[in-house]
């Protein structure tokens, strides 16, 4: 799921955009930080491969500094693991999986017509089925079919990290261009204005998606500085 006004579904499928941000779960959240204020052992053999990354910041963000267990009346501090590694594992989507862009049906339909011309049996058959006869609005996206969208991504590599560490390499992979024109040269994003200069473009990729990533989630949100999943796709349809 991209954002449509600011043309980020369009970037997906013309190669432009290739990664995104998607924040992590609160307790896991909570959870990095305390592992990343002092030495945090987890046993390997504790974590459950069915754990969901709720409970898997349930069970152990409450266990602030060093762990150790009890064995035959011993200490024994068992192998430390490394956290951003496991909160990796229990991300939604997974290293190798291939996903669906949504598209509400109208824009699928008009691509269709690109593709196959306006009457053909693929393009009717579409138009009479989901668009005609459709019980949804066609412009909207939210419940549609993923096997009916003509795009996929498949995920590439994943890493977790504070919104604010994002460089001026990876604003440009989430969708900042990079207009340079004879009169003026500046970084921007289909439809996002720069409110102080009131015009389209940002003095620096990072100023131009922090504004963004504030217009897409909500004010404030580049200022909170949350962990997220930053994920790097390929277009693979």
């Amino acid at each position: 799921m991209f954002n449509d006004l600011y043309g980020l579904t369009k970037a997906v499928i013309d190669g432009h955009k290739t990664m995104t941000r998607r924040f992590v779960p609160d307790r896991m959240a909570q959870l990095l930080d305390v592992s990343s204020k002092g030495v945090l052992i987890i046993p390997k053999n504790s974590i459950s491969d069915s754990m969901t990354p709720e409970q898997f910041a349930e069970e152990f963000a409450k266990h602030p500094g060093v762990i150790t267990f009890e064995k035959n009346d011993v200490k024994e501090v068992k192998p430390a693991i490394d956290i951003r590694e496991e909160c990796i594992k229990l991300a939604p989507y997974k290293v190798g999986e291939v996903v669906a862009v949504a598209q509400n049906y109208h824009d699928v339909y008009e691509e269709l017509k690109r593709t196959h011309g306006s009457s053909s049996s693929v393009t009717r058959e579409f138009f009479h089925k989901y668009v005609q006869g459709g019980r949804m609005p066609v412009s909207n996206k939210m419940f549609v079919r993923a096997d009916l969208m003509p795009h996929q991504i498949q995920i590439t590599g994943i890493k977790i990290e504070r919104l604010q560490d994002i460089t001026d390499e990876d604003c440009l992979k989430e969708g900042v261009t990079l207009d340079s024109t004879y009169w003026i040269m500046g970084y921007k994003v289909k439809n996002l204005w720069n409110k102080y200069d009131r015009q389209s473009h940002f003095r620096s990729a990072r100023v131009a998606f922090a504004t963004l990533i504030d217009k897409v989630s909500c004010k404030g949100t580049w200022k909170h500085n949350p962990y997220v999943f930053a994920y790097t796709f390929k277009l693979v349809k």
